[in-house]
């Protein structure tokens, strides 16, 4: 996956060295399963979703929840675009799929600059939330899952989650700031390049292996060095794994 993200951003990056377009999105290949089932545009879904699956190239992202028990998937844009390069979604039976654009083998190129916002039900606690970014910021709010998966290529990655069972975040260029209601049970952080802020409840059972190649690691809350990168803080019962090559790391109390 990071393969394919670095070719889409080096691609768009030598397009605009050329001078052919501003503000590009530009790429050999992006296809999908399922393409013929998608829709194209803004939609408001009152289908009942557990799963939510998001590959969006270029772009921030935002997921929040709100009064509603509909899913609203809206998409901004900075000038008027055709169909075939609007957010696309498919519904297949509780789980959604966000796509950029519409699924194609051929060039695409996007002279224009795109964001995406979620909205789900504030009740709702998902199955499995997926966000796969290659340019663009994500921002998530509120969110309850039991499991999230969050893949950025390049861009700042932000999440204030309730409950949370397992996460797995790996960023290729960006700084993640995490912040749970209730430590997850097990979690990963993975990032090549950027800060790694996390914030959980100072009445938090955890075990903590960190490996920082560049970077400090430091927190405020009374955890215990059993051994070389090894952390416990109270009965350490869930578990969490860090692995930086450049940049710093810090876990903090929950305010």
């Amino acid at each position: 996956m990071k393969t394919k993200k670095a070719l889409l951003i080096m691609g768009c990056m030598a397009v605009l060295m050329l001078g052919a377009l501003t503000g590009c999105t530009n790429y050999m290949s992006y296809t999908y399963d399922n393409s013929e089932k998608y829709v194209a545009g803004d939609q408001v879904i009152t289908d009942m979703i557990n799963n939510l699956d998001i590959d969006y190239v270029s772009g921030d992202v935002h997921l929040s929840v709100g009064s509603s028990n509909e899913v609203t998937v809206k998409e901004t844009v900075n000038k008027e675009i055709e169909n075939d390069l609007k957010v696309h979604t498919y519904v297949d039976g509780d789980t959604l799929y966000v796509r950029f654009c519409k699924s194609t083998s051929g060039i695409v190129s996007l002279d224009a600059s795109k964001k995406l916002e979620i909205t789900i039900p504030s009740d709702r606690i998902l199955k499995s939330l997926k966000i796969d970014v290659s340019s663009g910021d994500i921002y998530a709010d509120g969110i309850d899952s039991e499991s999230v998966n969050i893949d950025t290529a390049s861009g700042d990655t932000t999440m204030n989650a309730g409950s949370v069972e397992k996460l797995n975040y790996d960023a290729a260029s960006g700084n993640g700031k995490f912040s749970f209601d209730a430590t997850p049970k097990d979690s990963l952080f993975d990032a090549a390049s950027g800060d790694v802020s996390i914030s959980i409840p100072e009445s938090s059972d955890l075990t903590v292996n960190v490996d920082t190649a560049s970077g400090d690691f430091t927190y405020d809350l009374p955890f215990k060095k059993s051994e070389e990168d090894i952390y416990t803080l109270g009965s350490g019962t869930n578990k969490m794994t860090i692995d930086t090559a450049s940049g710093d790391v810090k876990i903090g109390k929950k305010s």
